[in-house]
């Protein structure tokens, strides 16, 4: 029956599908040292972008190294050609679209450019010979030259003492320039560049920290800093503004900040102060003449000022509540700052809160709140869980998704993302939820590392199982200790394993595998002496768990073992280390071992051993509707990449396409249209990546839609839909409900057009209103009270794809002696095979 339709080639069948990206910067610190308002096409159409530039290699769903650039208007990170091969600690935007990097790198796009490059609109290009070291500041001149400053000594042989000047043919000195390092450069509304950093000589004079240049020659002033410049500002009436690390500046007190007015040293009311460290990194002159600083510290003017603050000219403000860091030393910090023509503030550095929402690396300031550069995932996912009505949950380590707040679990219900209650954890970064489980009134369960508050001032770890009623999440009484995996049996108990200890009536009791009956809970571990990590839950009702234990009560289990409801057995000859579970859609069971990665299959009693993968560990399983399972391991051989293999029942091949790198794996899963999730990040060709989570997607997806009305009888009216979808390989499942209490079922399929004959030509009482909307080629019979679940195998061959069969049902009611009461007929399915 199945047989009639020509398909394409499988392997045009999937595509992967890339998350929202990180919610700015992602690196190890979200750390960005430097950024600049950026014209891309000068004074054409293009709206100024933001370019951010540190020790990164994504933003976004970008693959940036060192360098990011951010359309506000499209909320969206781009690279610029392929990046740097090190650091980039400047960056400095001119006319007509000019963009100029400077740092450590001596790699720009495809080609060599030492220490400094610029971009052309295609591609990096070098300047000459470059400098021979470290740039750390950039800054244009008004009439489009380019001034460099860092530790640099020469270009191309020729003595540059830490400053230069690229006239756009080649590098010049600035005078005699200075002793010492320059961190940062400005230039006033007259054209003179004002340099700060760490030297104490200028132009051959005295000049402490900061000089000013007037095109000839060098000028201190006034006394100097006593300390480092890490920034330098100027406003227009003239004045010049310093931050860094220092105490006073021309003997006047100014702590970290001070203003030059051209004759004196002047400091900024109480400046900058700190509980532990505190320096200025980062300063930008508003359009209306306030003066905001960054860097490392807590008060401005004595009050709280979490990493940022505003100078009015007469007192300091902080921005809202600042930017932290729950992972960086001294709790991050501001190190960039810059801002638009529409008067938005943007801030970079080591800081993933900005205000109290999720910024990783970027925020912006619109003058009353902070906001996120672009919406993502900011944390990685664990587990996953296709729910009955479409929808699918997620559980893991993030805080928010898609701009949403869900600490550590999250909803898509196709439209986007949504809490559940307050979400569970979210105290501290350390959260995270291994497995997840829908009871059959919709309520949900999980695990995981939950911290509690246990005191105004500390956290702990909480219970290790949860529980949603729909409006709040509450913690399950009765069990302590690690779940590492959680499952619900036939008989609607949960079941879950790991290192436990189950409240009874006689006290705690350990056992490594439990149940809960919806009230309490109770062990079921026969003396395993190891540990349990795995479980899966076979169609028949079956638990299979597996783990370290080599037996349990003195009966030898090699590390895999099956309990039936009522007692354990080992299972077949058991497996060589700790196993991966995962269950095909034909129900086979498949395993792979930790150690030394080795595919198994399970079938009459006897595990059968595939072969080793040659991995050095694997990492998980997920068993694909079309039958497939995919594995995610590490590679034993050179150059050690991740990998995600799937097998079709006798071979593995790549999942990925050519030019696509896995670079983490936390979790595979199943999404509800029949993907594959998973919970890490991957990079594509085309400088495309994922942050935490991907989907690989049939392009050729399988379908079932309602294709006709069903009718009501004194049951009521059978409701058929599919519960899984007919993939090649797998196995097409319905269940319809409300079903007459005792009678038959009939199953209609058909690969013809939709008919429209009325039941009661079929000479079976019914309402004239029943319809039969399929011409059946094929029957299906089968007893059923109030539900009947019905399946068809899909063959795996290609010239079934994109085929399309009608599948309804016609209830028959009999009374107790088996006569014919009335008949009904279900909704009709169309139905379409799709592939991966």
């Amino acid at each position: 029956m199945l047989a009639t339709t020509a398909g394409i080639g499988v392997a045009q069948c999937g595509d992967w599908l890339l998350d929202d990206g990180v919610p700015g910067i992602q690196a190890a610190t979200s750390n960005v040292r430097c950024a600049t308002a950026w014209d891309p096409d000068g004074g054409g159409p293009l709206a100024a972008r933001l370019v951010f530039a540190g020790p990164f290699a994504q933003a976004g769903t970008a693959l940036t190294p060192y360098l990011a650039v951010f359309d506000p208007t499209t909320q969206l990170w781009t690279s610029l050609g392929s990046g740097f091969n090190a650091d980039v600690f400047a960056v400095a935007a001119g006319p007509n679209g000019a963009l100029y990097a400077g740092g450590d790198f001596f790699v720009a796009g495809g080609g060599f450019a030492t220490s400094v490059a610029r971009w052309d609109g295609t591609d990096w290009q070098p300047l000459a010979a470059g400098l021979d070291n470290r740039v750390s500041a950039l800054v244009v001149m008004p009439d489009g030259s380019l001034i460099a400053g860092g530790t640099f000594a020469s270009s191309g042989g020729a003595p540059l003492s830490h400053i230069a000047r690229w006239n756009g043919v080649s590098w010049s000195a600035l005078g005699a320039g200075v002793n010492g390092t320059v961190v940062a450069l400005a230039v006033a509304d007259n054209g003179d560049v004002i340099a700060g950093g760490s030297f104490t000589m200028a132009g051959g004079a005295p000049a402490a920290g900061v000089a000013r240049w007037n095109g000839s020659s060098w000028s201190p002033l006034g006394g100097g800093i006593a300390g480092a410049v890490l920034a330098v500002a100027t406003a227009p009436n003239g004045d010049v503004y310093c931050g860094g690390d220092f105490a006073q500046a021309g003997g006047v007190n100014a702590s970290c900040v001070a203003r030059w007015d051209g004759t004196a040293w002047h400091a900024l009311g109480g400046g900058i102060t700190g509980s532990l460290l505190h320096e200025v990194l980062a300063m930008d002159v508003q359009p209306g003449g306030d003066v905001v600083v960054g860097g490392r510290f807590d008060q401005a003017g004595g009050a709280p000022a979490n990493r940022v603050a505003r100078w009015d000219g007469a007192a300091w403000h902080p921005l809202g509540g600042g930017v932290t860091s729950s992972t960086f030393y001294w709790g991050g910090g501001v190190s960039a700052l810059t801002h638009l023509p529409d008067g938005s503030l943007w801030l970079g550095g080591p800081f993933d809160r900005a205000d109290g929402i999720v910024a990783h690396g970027v925020a912006r300031w619109d003058g009353t709140q902070m906001a996120r550069s672009n919406d993502g995932i900011d944390g990685s996912v664990t587990a996953s869980l296709p729910l009955r009505d479409g929808g699918l949950l997620l559980g893991g380590s993030f805080r928010t998704i898609g701009g949403v707040d869900t600490p550590c679990v999250a909803r898509f219900d196709g439209g986007g993302w949504q809490a559940l209650g307050d979400g569970v954890g979210g105290l501290v970064q350390y959260d995270n939820v291994n497995a997840l489980v829908e009871l059959a009134n919709g309520e949900l369960l999980l695990s995981g590392t939950i911290y509690v508050q246990t005191s105004p001032t500390s956290t702990g770890p909480g219970a290790p199982v949860w529980h949603f009623d729909g409006t709040a999440w509450s913690s399950l009484p009765g069990i302590a200790g690690t779940v590492r995996d959680l499952a619900q049996l036939p008989d609607g108990r949960v079941v879950a394993v790991g290192t436990l200890t189950v409240d009874t009536p006689s006290g705690p009791l350990a056992a490594q595998v439990a149940t809960w009956d919806g009230s309490a809970w109770q062990s079921i571990d026969p003396g395993f002496d190891g540990t349990i990590h795995r479980l899966v839950v076979r169609a028949t009702g079956e638990l299979v768990v597996g783990g370290t234990f080599t037996n349990f009560g003195g009966t030898s289990a090699l590390r895999v073992a099956s309990w039936d409801g009522g007692s354990w057995s080992p299972l077949g000859g058991g497996l060589p280390s700790t196993p991966l579970l995962a269950l095909r859609s034909n129900g086979q069971l498949v395993a792979m071992t930790s150690s030394n990665p080795t595919w198994y299959s399970f079938a009459g009693g006897t595990w059968t051993n595939h072969g080793a993968m040659g991995w050095s560990y694997a990492i998980d399983l997920a068993a694909l509707p079309d039958g497939d399972v995919v594995a995610a391991g590490q590679s034993s051989a050179p150059p050690y990449a991740m990998r995600l293999l799937r097998w079709n029942g006798s071979t593995w091949s790549d999942t990925m396409p050519t030019g696509t790198s896995v670079v983490s794996v936390h979790h595979t899963g199943l999404i509800p249209q029949g993907g594959l999730l998973l919970g890490g990040a991957i990079r594509l060709p085309g400088m495309r990546a994922s942050s935490a989570l991907s989907q690989y997607m049939s392009t050729c997806p399988a379908g079932a839609v309602s294709a006709g009305a069903g009718c009501a009888g004194a049951s009521g009216q059978p409701v058929y839909a599919a519960t899984e979808l007919p993939w090649l390989g797998g196995s097409y499942r319905a269940r319809v409900t409300d079903l007459p209490a005792q009678g038959l079922v009939l199953q209609l399929l058909g690969t013809g057009p939709a008919i429209q004959v009325p039941l009661p030509a079929a000479l079976l009482p019914a309402s004239a209103a029943c319809m039969v909307h399929v011409l059946p080629e094929v029957f299906g019979v089968q007893f059923a009270s109030g539900s009947a679940e019905t399946s068809l195998a899909i063959p795996d061959s290609s010239t079934l794809l994109g085929a399309q069969l009608r599948d309804q049902l016609v209830a028959l009611e009999l009374d107790d002696g088996g006569a014919l009461l009335e008949s009904t007929a279900s909704n009709a399915l169309l139905l379409t095979i799709g592939t991966f």
